[in-house]
């Protein structure tokens, strides 16, 4: 492949969205986290490859970012993680950026909001599209996570790339080790949603990263707290605090879980775990008032239940297709963001010649 006037590789790789006890994630929750589509669509990237070495550039709109054969990368500060992950797929891939006969320019075509694990998807598309081209036979998605693992520094990320690496529904948990380190193990979750029935996501515009707000509220709402009432975060907790603060979010995720992996899930039913884990964030005091005003908009649309997800004050909407539209536009009229209707997707990152 590697020689030819121009070559195009189309990568892709699916969004992100919790389903459940991400919020208490932090202190070892189960968390059930699945791969999405947006009607088919999902985060994508166009490789270009050409005869003329030495030149390494990558778009998305009017932003440009250049990799230099040194290694050094100028251009847009947003675009400088995908031509990083570039450079580690092609460091993974044996290719030397000095001496390549092939250059390459990347188009990132995003589908899904930075909250829904961007980034982290749209390397792994690029991962998965340089392979195709310099490694065929090379396991991209093993060299992705080796090369993107943080080892429990991250635990959102560590768990975004376990889901993206194993192109399937995942169980999540932190683990706290004797050592002091902490290890994200993954379950394989053979969880579908029920018949007609499909997800929507929103969040607000300019929506930022709430993560630490909303687990010390959490954490604090089950009693783990200081003497001055101030919340704990995990390193400061003893495994029972852990424990407690984590408690009630793992139990509601083992029953979507099994709900959701029956032969014929019932949408009640799970609509009732989703209701559930909404009401116990809200009682924290761990929703805006936005994101719970815009549920119960899409409850009054028609949605089967709609629950906080996430840290960007996002929101997830469960409803039939039917209702779709309807709840859609409650979410919108609430001033968020809509994207979808989100099915699981079947597969992690992909790539093939366009």
């Amino acid at each position: 492949m590697v020689g030819s006037i121009m070559d195009k590789i189309l990568a892709s790789a699916p969004g992100r969205v919790f389903l459940g006890g991400e919020a208490a994630f932090e202190f070892g929750a189960k968390t059930l986290s699945l791969p999405v589509e947006n009607a088919g669509r999902r985060n994508g990237a166009i490789l270009a490859f050409q005869e003329t070495p030495g030149k390494f550039v990558a778009y998305s709109g009017q932003k440009i970012a250049t990799l230099m054969p040194n290694g050094r990368i100028r251009g847009d500060d947003e675009l400088r993680p995908y031509l990083d992950a570039a450079k580690k797929a092609l460091v993974a891939a044996k290719v030397d950026l000095a001496s390549t006969d092939t250059s390459f320019s990347i188009s990132l075509e995003p589908t899904f909001p930075q909250s829904t694990g961007l980034s982290t998807s749209l390397c792994s598309a690029l991962f998965s599209g340089f392979f195709s081209y310099y490694a065929e036979k090379e396991d991209a998605s093993e060299a992705f996570a080796k090369a993107f693992a943080t080892g429990g520094a991250d635990s959102i990320v560590d768990a975004d790339i376990a889901l993206l690496s194993s192109g399937s529904p995942l169980v999540l948990e932190r683990t706290f080790l004797l050592d002091g380190t902490v290890k994200v193990s993954s379950k394989k979750a053979q969880v579908s949603l029920p018949e007609g029935t499909v997800l929507l996501y929103a969040e607000p515009e300019n929506a930022s990263d709430n993560s630490s707000e909303i687990q010390q509220k959490v954490s604090a709402s089950q009693g783990v707290k200081r003497a001055s009432g101030k919340a704990k975060d995990a390193a400061q907790m003893t495994s029972d605090e852990r424990a407690r603060a984590s408690e009630a979010f793992s139990a509601i995720t083992n029953r979507l879980s099994k709900e959701l992996s029956s032969a014929s899930p019932s949408p009640e039913k799970a609509a009732i775990y989703l209701e559930c884990e909404h009401e116990l964030l809200a009682t924290a005091g761990a929703v805006p008032k936005l994101c719970i005003d815009a549920a119960a908009a899409a409850k009054k649309a028609g949605a089967l239940a709609a629950k906080s997800s996430g840290f960007y004050g996002g929101l997830v909407a469960f409803c039939y297709e039917d209702s779709a539209d309807a709840v859609a536009d409650a979410l919108s009229a609430s001033s968020l963001s809509v994207c979808g209707p989100l099915n699981i997707s079947k597969t992690g990152a992909t790539a093939s010649q366009g």
